[in-house]
């Protein structure tokens, strides 16, 4: 059995699929990749995944409406919202719908965009045991960036 964390990134962007899945593969993590929201609930059907990385607009379906069937497919499964659109009701409504976070695309390199996906999977403990609203802070509000500060 591999021991690997898990991350199903879903986003209609082939780009940003390939540069997510490679950018988390070069880290350790296990990540598949799926095009569409029922493609992704057919891939979380056939196994678990420790995190999904969900685009908001997606071809079949909103990535808010796709994160219920995720939840409730793995309860433990961590849901983050990816969107190159910054509005209030859409990051409401998909923490309303088990979202524990939401990103703005452009995604930062990876020293950035990891701090939420590292602070959700907890290097290897339970997803839902280790995520909480304080562990998940930008780089820049970390104890060590105020160091440098």
């Amino acid at each position: 059995m591999d021991d690997k964390e898990s991350i199903l990134v879903v986003d209609d962007d082939q780009s940003t699929r390939k540069m997510l899945k490679r950018i988390f593969q070069n880290h350790g993590y296990d990540t598949e990749t799926a095009e569409t929201g029922h493609e992704a609930i057919d891939k979380a059907r056939d196994r678990f995944f420790s995190l999904a990385l969900l685009d908001v607009k997606l071809p079949d379906m909103n990535g808010t409406d796709l994160a219920s069937p995720l939840k409730e497919t793995h309860p433990d499964m961590v849901v983050i919202m990816i969107s190159a659109f910054a509005f209030a009701e859409s990051a409401a409504r998909a923490v309303n719908d088990g979202a524990s976070a939401y990103i703005l695309k452009p995604m930062l390199p990876f020293g950035d965009t990891s701090w939420p996906v590292d602070a959700a999977i907890g290097f290897g403990q339970p997803a839902s045991a280790s995520l909480r609203p304080s562990s998940i802070r930008p780089p820049n509000e970390s104890q060590a960036m105020q160091t440098v500060s």
